[in-house]
């Protein structure tokens, strides 16, 4: 369940880059401090959990029913934006990649003992800003043309729809 999970999590995570990519640089950096602060906040909260705690939310047959009705609304809109290309579908950034990055955090806590908590809550900000701005910045350079990143965002979007059905098959 766990693989199922962090695929989920890292496409969610691509999905976010992909339409973050077509945003203006300061609406870039602005949903980067968006993510870090979001990811800094969420530290206390992916802090008290156990790697026991997790494991057994994540494998809880209505969290994983939720999670993925969540992400099939959003990967619908995802969609919906790469076909009409609608201003109102254009400001949406895929939120669940918040969720996901925070899923990261918690799995780097759990495989980093001993470790500061302020400072791993500073670094992950620090992470995701960078990853925010820099990867998204670098899919649009390395895969070209906007037609060609919108297609690709509707063929992830499309993988994260069918991983949800096969999430809820289990």
């Amino acid at each position: 369940m766990e693989p199922l999970l962090m695929t989920l999590a890292l496409l969610a995570i691509v999905s976010y880059l992909l339409k973050i990519g077509f945003w203006s640089w300061k609406w870039q950096l602005a949903m980067a401090a968006v993510a870090a602060a979001v990811v800094f906040l969420l530290t206390p909260q992916v802090t008290e959990l156990s790697r026991d705690a997790l494991s057994q939310m994540t494998s809880a047959r209505p969290v994983l029913l939720n999670l993925a009705v969540l992400a099939v609304a959003e990967s619908a809109l995802m969609m919906a934006w790469c076909f009409t290309g609608r201003r109102l579908f254009y400001c949406y950034p895929g939120l669940l990649a918040l969720g996901a990055f925070s899923y990261f955090q918690a799995q780097l806590l759990f495989r980093q003992p001993g470790i500061d908590f302020s400072l791993a809550a500073w670094l992950s900000a620090l992470g995701v800003a960078l990853l925010s701005v820099g990867g998204s910045r670098l899919l649009g350079w390395a895969l070209g043309p906007r037609p060609f990143r919108q297609e690709l965002l509707f063929i992830v979007n499309l993988l994260i729809v069918l991983l949800c059905v096969v999430l809820t098959g289990f």
